[in-house]
């Protein structure tokens, strides 16, 4: 995983007030934070609990719950606590900011505690008073301390990936995509996602492999496509994402839409192509299969996997020769080298005339004695059938080309289109790779 770190040192200026510890803020003072955070949960513990008298008292008198005073102590003295959470993460950042070896579960807990702090204030500040007014004290250090926290979670989670802490580092880069949702965040939510919209592709990518490596197929599902849109990760990240709605829905119409979006979105989209082709195909659901294809079409015309799928349906499915070379035809001509365009161009030739052949098309041809009667009906059905192996042969050659080293798909086709043209050395060439095979 990439590891290039540039961190900026929390600058600490809390707001301080009534709301919050004196006896907390002495030992802040002092540089004791963890004698002044155990100080601040206990302010805390306290005021939830008078808290709770008061809710219970009023109620008790039928009259309305009034909270103001304890929201804005609490707002004060979860400020606070983020501010002791911050002054011992900075040794540690620093420590990262420097390459230096760090005390990585410090880090992690310490951010962890830092944020949450700092969003209960946030929350507790901006509630209505009783009369339905806001008068937030915390506001610009609550959300001046978040949002320097943004990058904070991606390396975090790098620091628990290299500690073999998989789970861990998933959880990390997940709160590291979802902390722009941070309600102190809400007025610079879209500018902060367009701004480090790179950082959350590659968060997702990372948390996607580590889920995956893990089978957590639920958390795959709920990160995921934030990565999506990223060219460089979405061919991966689609297989990942089919996959993942197989195990946690076992629904074929979720997966057939993933597969779907993946060929709109992938350039080398070749495999899922073939999936989606699959599921027809094991149905033998030519209907189905067009219009998924023609669906895709109506979005984009000029999509070269849908036109090859239209074609292996037309081929494979419904025996349409002639409008499986018209797909085809429409793939060769965006990339003349798309190996199996080419080599099912080639089977849409010679599955027509077989099928031809065993339709009883051809009268003569099949005779073992051609006499001097049917000589010339036998030579004119002969070179119809050769036209139609003639019209294959340079495109299981062009397969020859592009794989040679996949005799397995162009010999068995070429030894057959060879014998067929009366290419005996050719023919016998083709024998002796397949021989070579076995």
């Amino acid at each position: 995983m990439k590891k290039s770190i540039s961190l900026a040192i929390l600058t600490l200026s809390a707001a301080a007030g009534m709301a919050q510890s004196p006896k907390a803020q002495l030992k802040m003072d002092e540089g004791k934070f963890a004698e002044a955070l155990q100080i601040v949960n206990e302010a805390i513990a306290n005021n939830e609990k008078d808290a709770a008298e008061a809710t219970a008292k009023a109620q008790e008198k039928g009259k309305p719950v009034v909270l103001d005073k304890f929201n804005k102590k609490f707002a004060g003295l979860y400020n606070q606590s983020g501010t002791c959470y911050a002054q011992i993460f900075n040794p540690e950042l620093m420590k990262a900011a420097n390459q230096q070896p760090l005390d990585t579960m410090v880090f992690v807990n310490t951010l962890d505690a830092m944020v949450n702090a700092y969003t209960k204030s946030y929350v507790y500040d901006n509630m209505p008073d009783a009369k339905g007014k806001v008068k937030a004290k915390y506001d610009a250090d609550n959300k001046r301390f978040i949002e320097s926290c943004l990058d904070y979670y991606f390396y975090s989670a790098i620091f628990l990936n290299e500690r073999g802490d998989k789970a861990g580092a998933g959880a990390q880069f997940k709160k590291h995509m979802m902390l722009p949702e941070n309600p102190a965040l809400a007025d610079k939510k879209d500018s902060i996602l367009l701004a480090k919209k790179e950082n959350y592709e590659q968060s997702a990518y990372f948390n996607t492999l580590i889920n995956y490596e893990l089978k957590q197929w639920d958390e795959i599902l709920a990160t995921i496509d934030k990565g999506l849109s990223n060219k460089e990760y979405n061919h991966d990240l689609y297989l990942i994402k089919a996959e993942a709605v197989l195990q946690t829905t076992k629904d074929t119409a979720q997966y057939v839409g993933v597969l779907k979006d993946a060929i709109a979105n992938v350039e080398k989209n070749q495999s899922f192509a073939e999936s989606l082709l699959s599921i027809y195909y094991d149905k033998k659901d030519a209907q189905g299969a067009e219009a998924t294809v023609d669906e895709i079409l109506a979005k984009d015309p000029n999509s070269a996997s849908a036109w090859y799928m239209k074609g292996c349906i037309n081929l494979n499915l419904k025996q349409d020769f002639a409008t499986a070379r018209d797909c085809f035809g429409k793939v060769l001509a965006a990339d003349s080298e798309h190996l199996l365009a080419n080599a099912n161009m080639a089977y849409a030739w010679m599955n027509d005339v077989a099928t031809r052949r065993m339709n009883g098309e051809y009268k003569y041809i099949e005779r073992k004695t051609v006499t001097e009667k049917i000589k010339a009906a036998y030579e004119a059905e002969l070179a119809a059938v050769r036209e139609f192996y003639s019209n294959a042969r340079p495109y299981m050659e062009k397969v020859r080309e592009l794989a040679p080293d996949r005799s397995k798909v162009w010999a068995p086709a070429l030894q057959q289109i060879y014998f067929n043209l009366g290419m005996e050395d050719e023919a016998k060439q083709m024998d002796a790779i397949m021989e070579s095979n076995h």
